[in-house]
């Protein structure tokens, strides 16, 4: 077999094995982080960025409308309610496959709660909760797969999560669910608190240093996403 083409604008032929890749734009993953209610600093996600990036995703903070093309879509918190285009938006997000991981960022989660509302979850911030170390995890969960038992989930000041017809992934010690997710065609996942932020979720300095639950979780999210 003769294949001719071009290469770099140079006419080519080729007459042994060759192989071709090839990435269709609208297909190019990528991790959104929303900036258009009140979140402005991409520093505090600088390890959850990181781990994006070996996964071939690059990130992109977004000021004004959902952009085109993400395939994870992070909404540290919302400084202000969701308009009805947004919501509208985040729901064909997540019907189309997409991947929406939510926490609250202030000292109530309504804006929250009717996001999740908006765009069909059952999954809702409920009650305080305050635990530094979580160590109950859901290992039938493939998200949870791999944890070991010295590893400890970040939670610090924040939300309980009530599943409704999700599964929870984490829970504290008062056997509140602080992590769960729910299957909406894509996957929404709601942390009762920051568990992607550098303060929950420091990456490791060396070789010596256990990861926390929170960086094996979002690792496991990465590669088993719906």
């Amino acid at each position: 077999v003769v294949v001719t083409g071009t290469a770099d604008g140079e006419d080519r032929r080729y007459s042994e094995t060759i192989s071709l890749g090839y990435r269709a734009a609208e297909i190019v993953t990528g991790m959104l982080v929303d900036g258009s209610h009140g979140y402005e600093d991409l520093s505090r996600l600088a390890g959850a960025v990181s781990l994006g990036a070996e996964a071939d995703m690059s990130t992109t903070l977004f000021a004004e409308e959902l952009p085109v093309g993400g395939s994870i879509l992070i909404i540290p918190g919302m400084g202000s309610p969701a308009s009805d285009a947004f919501g509208e938006d985040v729901a064909a997000f997540v019907e189309n496959g997409g991947i929406l991981i939510l926490w609250p960022g202030g000292e109530t989660c309504e804006n929250e709660n009717r996001l999740l509302e908006a765009i069909g979850s059952t999954l809702r911030f409920g009650s305080a909760a305050e635990e530094d170390f979580c160590t109950t995890f859901n290992r039938d969960q493939p998200r949870c797969s791999g944890l070991t038992k010295n590893q400890f989930f970040s939670h610090g000041d924040g939300f309980a999560v009530e599943p409704g017809s999700g599964v929870w992934l984490v829970k504290n010690g008062e056997e509140q669910a602080v992590l769960a997710w729910e299957d909406l065609g894509g996957g929404v996942f709601a942390a009762g608190s920051a568990f992607l932020e550098d303060g929950a979720m420091p990456l490791p300095q060396s070789d010596w240093d256990i990861p926390r639950a929170n960086e094996s979780i979002f690792r496991n999210i990465l590669v088993y996403q719906p």
